[in-house]
């Protein structure tokens, strides 16, 4: 139906260009030798008159194409407009607000990937450092993988931005630790070559942001990737993040996701208790195996949008208390929080 409109320019195009050819020959043949010495001179006038209304019929077809199509654009782009507006109310009953929608197409409906089959695997490791200013201070290591697939969604090419953002610790003993160890990138099965250049490179902008102390984390962009329609890439980080003894980790999304695992293995079960909640409508379904000491495993089975995601936190457990690994439960309120955290994609909202 759309493409009515320019079927119909086409066609007024032609008769304009045939009118323009019909002018120039009457006219050729008013003005040539042949007519002023053998045509009566009427019939030269006449050919001259009808050359010169060719052309002014060209002219006009030409003009009122050019007025009408402006119209007929600016009837769809109308139409377009009040369709969008009156989608909801047509589909689902409601009249949402224009702002709401917008912020709902950013989210999902312009996005051209989707991650798939999530995996997030952190290990908790006590460390001491010495440090400048304060003298020996303990943190809590956080030796961290992401894996997954991202998928073209969309009927053309895109390029997705291989990156990742980590917390920027505040104290400088602790910005040399934390980093991305390792990338990899799967086309088809196919390991992708990454060259010492692109790591070096990204690693310096990365080391950089984190001698910024305003900056609450640090993007380390490695590269883009084509991915062709409905195909897919795998990427894996191996990344080290710096945490307090009592703090936590919030992942955000920065696609759409199906889902996400999370598993968590612990070195010091016994000092202290491990939980994990969602930053979602659902809860996370808890996997815990409680003969696994130290083991934890959390499972969301549901899609995931952008600024959604998770939380896991740890807390000190007092001397007398014993190991809290058994029975772990899925949401605690009430836990602390904290305000720093890692996001495939970059960003602290992905």
């Amino acid at each position: 139906m759309a493409q009515e409109p320019s079927n119909r320019i086409s066609r007024w195009n032609v008769h304009a260009l045939i009118a323009i050819l019909f002018a120039i020959i009457f006219l050729m043949i008013s003005y040539s030798d042949y007519a002023e010495k053998n045509l009566h001179k009427a019939f030269k006038e006449a050919t001259h008159e009808i050359g010169f209304a060719f052309i002014v019929a060209a002219v006009i077809w030409f003009a009122f194409e050019f007025f009408k199509q402006n119209e007929t654009e600016e009837l769809w782009v109308k139409r377009v407009e009040k369709v969008s507006k009156n989608v909801f109310l047509g589909v689902f009953g409601k009249s949402l607000p224009k702002d709401l929608i917008n912020e709902a197409t950013q989210l999902i409906i312009d996005t051209s990937f989707i991650r798939l089959n999530a995996t997030l695997t952190y290990t908790l490791t006590d460390k001491k450092i010495s440090c400048a200013i304060g003298g020996p201070r303990a943190y809590v290591q956080l030796d961290s993988t992401a894996q997954s697939r991202m998928k073209n969604i969309s009927e053309k090419p895109a390029d997705y931005e291989v990156k990742m953002a980590l917390p920027n610790p505040l104290l400088d003993e602790l910005k040399q630790i934390c980093g991305v160890s390792e990338t990899i990138i799967m086309v088809d099965g196919v390991k992708q070559q990454i060259s010492r250049e692109e790591i070096n490179e990204a690693e310096k902008k990365f080391r950089d942001e984190l001698c910024n102390n305003n900056k609450h984390d640090a993007l380390y962009a490695l590269r883009k990737v084509r991915v062709e329609p409905q195909r897919e890439v795998e990427i894996i980080f191996h990344y080290t993040i710096i945490k307090e003894e009592e703090d936590s980790e919030i992942f955000h999304a920065g696609y759409p996701m199906d889902g996400v695992r999370i598993n968590i293995f612990d070195t010091a079960p016994s000092k202290r208790i491990v939980r994990a909640r969602s930053i979602h409508r659902c809860v996370l379904q808890n996997h815990t195996n409680d003969s696994a000491h130290g083991t934890y495993s959390f499972v969301l089975n549901r899609y995931i949008v952008p600024t959604q995601g998770f939380c896991i936190y740890w807390k000190n457990l007092p001397p007398a208390q014993p190991e809290g690994n058994k029975s772990a439960p899925t949401v605690v309120d009430g836990a602390k929080t904290g305000v720093q955290s890692a996001a495939v994609d970059g960003g602290t909202a992905g």
